[in-house]
């Protein structure tokens, strides 16, 4: 077998392959067509349990292939997405190490040189996170929202453009930037920076900034 299979190199055997006649192509999707057909009649429990089977292994394929691709798409819109890290906190409860995504707010990392900077951000989806925001122009109206509360290098380090007003719109405590999607909701047609609003009917900051909608696949 291994000699007739050397044999077999020969330049004749190996000539460029002639393009399949198209008669003969369609011969043979025919054939198969009426042979799948007949098996289809013959054994149908068979046939229709192998097609459920591939079809549901497909399926499954499709999603977790379709899940894994939206994973992998979080956070990929930051310029140099490689650089930035998340601290989470490990804890020993009992022997058991839990992992939480969470750090202190007053973590020191002046002992890790290669950090260049880092930003403290507080989310969730809760108040005060989540709250009541009233504008000026209708002030019993409450519209919710949903934020978060960070240092002012959060524009710094992170790709969230500034459309309209200050650059550094978390530099004073009192002083907010809203998204585009809230500021059309609070002022339709409207440039609302510079103006005051309230939050939860007590807190007055002043809108410094419109920035672009934050996308769906970001974990801030």
């Amino acid at each position: 077998f291994i000699w007739n299979v050397i044999r077999f190199f020969r330049w004749s055997n190996i000539r460029k392959t002639r393009l399949v006649n198209f008669l003969t192509n369609h011969d043979m999707i025919k054939n198969i067509l009426t042979v799948s057909i007949r098996n289809f009649l013959r054994h149908p429990g068979h046939s229709i349990t192998n097609v459920l089977g591939l079809t549901a292994g497909f399926s499954c394929a499709i999603l977790i292939l379709l899940w894994i691709m939206h994973e992998f798409s979080y956070d990929q819109f930051h310029t140099d997405k490689g650089k930035r890290y998340k601290v989470v906190t490990h804890v020993d409860a009992n022997g058991s190490i839990q992992t939480h995504p969470i750090a202190g707010f007053n973590i020191d990392v002046s002992s890790v040189p290669e950090i260049e900077s880092i930003t403290r951000i507080i989310a969730g989806t809760r108040w005060p996170n989540e709250s009541c925001f009233r504008s000026t122009k209708n002030p019993e109206a409450c519209v919710y929202f949903n934020g978060v509360y960070a240092d002012a290098s959060l524009f710094n380090n992170f790709n969230f453009p500034i459309l309209r007003g200050d650059t550094n719109p978390l530099g004073r405590p009192d002083q907010i930037a809203i998204s585009e999607k809230m500021a059309a909701t609070l002022y339709p047609g409207e440039d609302p920076v510079g103006r005051q609003i309230k939050i939860d009917g007590h807190f007055e900051v002043i809108i410094a900034s419109i920035c672009a909608d934050i996308p769906t696949v970001s974990t801030i």
